[in-house]
């Protein structure tokens, strides 16, 4: 027996003499229970060391004021809760500010719209006024002078006359700067050779102001084309033409008084046939110009209107790499190493296992080997649960027990969240205040806006009431331009039928008679208004020419009842179906068997009977004619 211990102990001792020297015969049997040692080392000093963490927490727990954590812990708690409400606040005002700036500028940019619209609008509105002006000279030189004489001048019978005051009623020449005036229109001064042409000056030039005193002490005389310069006594117009023994002197008239009054003057006053009078060329006086009219009718340009302007998130596609956590289950455990015993296959040269005695000595050389690592192996078993307990007693102490460090930290991110939330409080102020700036600023810009809109409204009205009577105007160029080439001068086109009306004083008044004779000289008869539109039409004409101050005054027209009394007859033999008689009317007063047609508002109530022995203004009418 002693042998065989003998033998192992030398067997042992041999396997430790070759590990000294290096030998690679080391048995796997020493090198697990050295793992497990070290194993159970390591095991050991991290027992060691939660111990000691525990220990501290512990420790320092018991130095910290129950109240200065709780106080701590709320404040923080608060601040957590409510910091993301005040960070959403400020967010939300900040959004908001950006939201109304961003509507601001969308004002100012419509705004900005609105004016080159409104602008462009304007714009056109000085078009149109400009076109309608020129279209309203158009008409205005057709109605009064059918475009035979130039703007301003007026035509009378065959002649069209420039009067100087029309200009300027202060600008006052001398005779001979009248005439060159005159010349300079391709003019002359005026040149009076008929009775017609001194009763229809006459009846045009403004009345003299008769508590002047003296005619020769009044104001309002004219120059005439009419001079002696060359011989006293011997007046011959600029044409050349000598006056003779004729003219409308007023009485005493010419004198030469003072031996230099050598050029004609016209005055108004009392009685047409006296209204010359010789004066010195020297003096300062309005001037009339005379020239013939021109026969063809300018072509009007009447240009079309201008056109009216009447305005995500990128989809990424996380791809989790789904890694297979595959299963590193390498069995590296104890009953591996334990079942790796390399014992049970070694063949020992020395100790054939034939040997009853050498397999004895091989038993007893592996059974402390297996006992040593089943021990460490159980130990490190227990260290480990140790090591385990004190993790989770060290992490119940962390979280029910607050160190030094701990306080620090709470503290710290206390500050921290204060720090953030009065930051983030001042910020949503700001952003309030500058949101209520914003908006304060914005009402300003709203009311222009506005404004703009308003004016580009009116401007849109205004176009639109030009517009028409440009239309209008153009309309009725037309029926101008027809009337001035089939209607004599001095008379006007209506309904399609020339009229005159005996407007001027210088026509006088007729008889019924008389009048209708007057009518007849000149190609047509009294007018018949057998109409509503031709009865609106004339009355509307008497009332635009009738003196507010004055009483109406009657003119005649083709209507009578001379054959049978109430049966009254126009003059081409039609019975009047429908009358426009005055309350009351006719009524036949001192045989009256003749009509006349009033200035009245009512066009309705607008005829009178008259005595057809009196004395009235009257109107003719008459077809067109093909020429001028």
């Amino acid at each position: 027996m002693v042998n065989q211990w003998e033998r192992v102990i030398g067997h042992f001792s041999n396997y430790l003499g070759n590990f000294r020297q290096g030998g690679s015969t080391f048995p796997s049997y020493i090198r697990i229970i050295l793992g497990l040692g070290l194993l159970n080392l390591v095991l050991l000093i991290a027992a060691i060391v939660i111990g000691i963490k525990c220990a501290r927490v512990k420790d320092g727990s018991l130095h910290i004021s129950h109240s200065t954590v709780t106080q701590l812990i709320s404040e923080l708690d608060y601040l957590r809760s409510n910091h993301s409400d005040v960070i959403e606040a400020e967010e939300e005002a900040k959004k908001s500010l950006e939201r109304a700036l961003k509507h601001h500028q969308q004002l100012k940019e419509q705004t900005e719209q609105q004016k080159i619209i409104s602008d462009g609008f304007m714009r056109q509105i000085e078009t149109l006024r400009t076109e309608k002006t020129n279209l309203q000279s158009n008409i205005s030189a057709l109605e009064g002078t059918c475009g035979r004489c130039l703007p301003g001048w007026s035509l009378y019978n065959t002649s069209c006359y420039f009067f100087s005051s029309v200009g300027s009623s202060t600008l006052k020449k001398n005779w001979p700067d009248s005439k060159t005036d005159c010349i300079s229109r391709g003019a002359r001064l005026v040149v009076i050779d008929n009775w017609e042409e001194q009763l229809n000056i006459f009846e045009n030039l403004p009345n003299t102001n008769l508590n002047d005193g003296p005619w020769w002490g009044r104001t309002g005389s004219i120059w005439i084309g009419l001079t002696d310069g060359e011989t006293e006594g011997t007046w011959v117009w600029v044409n050349n033409v000598t006056l003779g023994d004729g003219g409308y002197w007023i009485q005493g008239e010419p004198n030469n008084h003072g031996d230099n009054e050598n050029c004609g003057a016209f005055l108004k006053i009392d009685d047409p046939r006296k209204s010359w009078f010789d004066s010195n060329c020297q003096d300062k006086k309005e001037w009339l110009c005379e020239m013939q009219p021109n026969y063809w009718l300018s072509i009007l340009n009447i240009h079309s209107l201008p056109t009216l302007l009447v305005l995500p998130y990128e989809h990424q596609t996380v791809r989790m790499d789904r890694r297979e956590i595959r299963g590193c289950n390498s069995d590296t455990g104890f009953n591996q190493l334990i079942c790796d015993d390399d014992l049970n296959n070694e063949e020992s040269p020395h100790y054939p296992t034939s040997n009853p005695g050498r397999y004895q000595v091989s038993m007893l050389r592996m059974t402390p080997g297996r006992l040593a690592a089943v021990s460490l192996v159980v130990l490190a078993v227990i260290l480990l649960i140790v090591d385990i307990s004190l993790g989770v007693k060290y992490n119940k102490l962390t979280d029910t027990h607050l160190t030094l460090e701990d306080v620090e930290r709470i503290s710290s991110d206390v500050n921290n969240l204060q720090e953030t939330y009065k930051t983030a409080v001042h910020n949503m102020n700001n952003a309030q205040k500058q949101l209520a700036s914003e908006i304060n600023l914005q009402t300003p810009t709203n009311w222009e806006l506005e404004h703009e809109k308003k004016r580009q409204t009116e401007y849109e009205t205004k176009i639109e009431k030009i517009t028409k009577d440009i239309a209008s105007m153009r309309s009725h160029l037309p029926m101008i331009n027809d009337g001035c080439r089939h209607c004599t001068p001095g008379w006007i086109l209506m309904n399609s039928v020339c009229y005159y009306f005996a407007f001027s004083n210088a026509a006088g008044r007729k008889t019924w008679k008389k009048a209708r004779e007057f009518c007849q000289k000149h190609g047509g008869d009294l007018a018949v208004i057998d109409s509503k539109d031709k009865e609106n039409s004339t009355v509307s004409i008497l009332i635009n020419h009738q003196d507010p101050s004055k009483t109406p005054e009657g003119f005649w027209i083709g209507l009578r009842d001379l054959q049978e009394e109430g049966t009254w007859k126009w003059l081409d033999g039609k019975e009047l179906n429908e009358g426009y008689w005055n309350d009351g009317e006719p009524n036949d007063i001192n045989n009256e068997d003749c009509a006349a047609v009033y200035a009245n508002e009512n066009f309705f109530k607008a005829w009178n009977d008259v005595g057809c022995g009196n004395t009235m203004k009257w109107i003719c009418e008459k077809a067109l004619t093909s020429t001028s």
